[in-house]
């Protein structure tokens, strides 16, 4: 007698928690994310959903061909760019105030994989770490552009192809 209502309570249970699940997988990804602190970000984005505390957070939620807008401040993180998007900071200056600063204990600051062909990144500085912004190696990277970036204090170099299988139409400006 005890198995009916235990089966009808995982039948019920079923019933509630797979639309739901269904509606949280069509949920598209926003086009547009923004990177700061939370009472930085504009008024109507919605923490978790299109505003984010770390860069890898935005680039992991905005939709391929999509915008991750960096507020200024200081990022301690690397950040992998694994997606066709345009990461944009708020300067390539010094002053975190003003400036979107990427700094690292190891590594790259930013890496981008093959399937980053098509990005664009800009308009911030990194600094520590090995590299500044890396292609990723055995990559196949294309049409990419990087503007207003400046690469200061690695132990390597501040932009890395060396390890990048192919790379075409790579365009660098102001770094």
């Amino acid at each position: 007698m005890r198995k009916i209502p235990a089966l009808l309570v995982c039948l019920l249970l079923a019933v509630i928690l797979v639309p739901i699940a269904m509606v949280e997988a069509l949920t598209p990804s926003p086009i547009v994310v923004w990177v700061g602190p939370e009472d930085s970000v504009p008024g109507d984005c919605e923490w978790g959903v299109d505003a984010f505390a770390t860069i890898q957070e935005g680039i992991d939620a905005v939709a391929p061909g999509g915008t991750v807008t960096v507020l200024p401040g200081t990022y301690s993180e690397n950040v992998v760019i694994d997606k066709n998007i345009s990461l944009l900071g708020s300067g390539q200056g010094d002053n975190p105030s003003a400036d979107t600063i990427i700094s690292v204990g190891s590594g790259a600051a930013v890496t981008l994989k093959s399937s980053a062909s098509g990005s664009e990144i800009g308009n911030f500085r990194t600094t520590g770490g090995v590299q500044g912004v890396r292609f990723d190696s055995n990559a196949s990277i294309s049409n990419v552009t990087v503007a207003n970036v400046t690469a200061v204090g690695h132990s390597g170099t501040g932009f890395s192809f060396r390890e990048c299988s192919d790379y075409s139409n790579i365009v660098l400006q102001n770094i």
